[in-house]
């Protein structure tokens, strides 16, 4: 592969003329480094928060027996559907045993 070296030329011109040359203000690491701590305290710090309200809201009797009501009858809900998903199968297995002759059904 042919390289042009007058293209290298002008390359090497414009990615030296692109590169910053001069001294960093003193500080700036740690200034990097404060702003990166802050950051991720931040956003640990928003989790513990959300966890805080959520426990501050639930400690009220009223709320607490309103969730667990709500957890009772979502459960109720669900075993009544799937209770009538199997009986519903069953029926269909009796059935199909009652009038199928080559059923094994006892």
């Amino acid at each position: 592969m042919k390289t042009n070296d007058s293209e290298d030329v002008v390359l090497r011109q414009l990615l030296r003329a692109a590169r910053p040359e001069g001294a960093l203000p003193p500080g700036f690491a740690a200034a990097v480094w404060r702003r990166i701590e802050q950051t991720e305290a931040a956003s640990a710090g928003h989790w513990a928060t959300w966890l805080m309200e959520a426990a501050g809201f639930l400690c009220e009797p009223r709320r607490a027996l309103a969730l667990l009501s709500g957890i009772a009858l979502l459960g109720a809900a669900a075993g009544l559907v799937l209770g009538w998903q199997q009986s519903e199968e069953l029926a269909r297995q009796r059935y199909l045993a009652a009038v199928s002759p080559l059923s094994s059904w006892p």
